[in-house]
């Protein structure tokens, strides 16, 4: 995944991520995949840690101005600020879970993160780690 993100052009520039030790594995994996380092662009947040797609959209709102951002969290509360944002039927295209472990949406959000709305952005790019291996 790391390496589809740098060959895409995704890697953020700052990672807001859950302190749990498998959202740290998949940063160490995404970082051994871009070949980078990674850690001055993360911001540990306790509060990503089973996140409501609420407390989330809050956390957005305080980000502030951000040209690329990653958001390193735990579903369902993932899966509930993609549908609130993407506001898409068509957005599991076939599949049963939006967020399996690993998968990324790139989105572009109307506004920025201080006005995100239902329905404010749309998916430019999603990749999943069995469609990498397929």
């Amino acid at each position: 995944m790391g390496r589809w993100l740098l060959e895409g052009g995704y890697l953020p520039s700052t990672i807001v991520s859950s302190p749990a030790r498998r959202t740290r594995q998949t940063l160490e994996l995404v970082a051994d995949g871009t070949g980078l380092d990674l850690d001055p662009r993360i911001e540990w947040q306790d509060e990503l840690y089973h996140a409501s797609a609420g407390t989330l959209r809050t956390l957005l709102r305080r980000v502030g101005p951000q040209r690329a951002l990653m958001l390193l969290g735990h579903n369902p509360g993932l899966e509930e600020l993609l549908a609130f944002l993407v506001d898409d039927d068509r957005m599991l295209g076939g599949y049963n879970k939006s967020f399996p472990t690993a998968a990324v949406y790139v989105l572009d959000l109307v506004g920025g993160f201080a006005d995100a709305k239902a329905g404010c952005a749309r998916i430019i790019a999603h990749q999943r780690p069995k469609m990498l291996s397929a």
